[in-house]
């Protein structure tokens, strides 16, 4: 028979491996966190600078169709709703800072994902509408 003795042994030698291993588990998995935690951070300075960038390239097609003596009405709509977007995302962004800032990297992480899908659209659209006033602009200083 195992007396009581052999038996409180066993007991506290389990619990301190129990607590050994949650101890080590939680460092690990604070560890990962804060990994986590700086890579967003490095990605929503990568979004920020993005954002920044095309904030930029819209001023610009913006200018660009000021030179224009009749800016066609559907790629004005067109540019003026990119703005707007653009504005929209500037503000996505900062709640993505806000985010990081309470250390919720499981929100950031999304918001950033969404943000970026909906800048790689935008940045395509810009893209195109800068092109078509281009082209408008061609044409213009032929027909002088």
């Amino acid at each position: 028979m195992i007396s009581g003795f052999a038996i409180g042994v066993a007991t506290t030698l389990l619990a301190l491996l129990i607590f050994f291993l949650v101890q080590r588990f939680s460092a690990a998995a604070r560890e990962d966190r804060a990994e986590l935690l700086e890579q967003m951070h490095e990605n929503y300075s990568r979004l920020q600078t993005a954002v920044s960038e095309m904030l930029a390239r819209a001023d610009e097609a913006d200018q660009e169709s000021k030179y224009l003596s009749k800016v066609p009405a559907e790629l004005s709509r067109r540019l003026s709703k990119a703005c707007s977007e653009l504005v929209a995302l500037g503000d996505k962004v900062k709640l993505i800072e806000t985010r990081l800032s309470r250390k919720d990297a499981n929100g950031a992480g999304r918001d950033i994902l969404r943000t970026l899908g909906k800048a790689n659209q935008l940045s395509t659209e810009i893209k195109k509408i800068r092109q078509e006033l281009g082209n408008e602009l061609s044409k213009e200083r032929q027909n002088q």
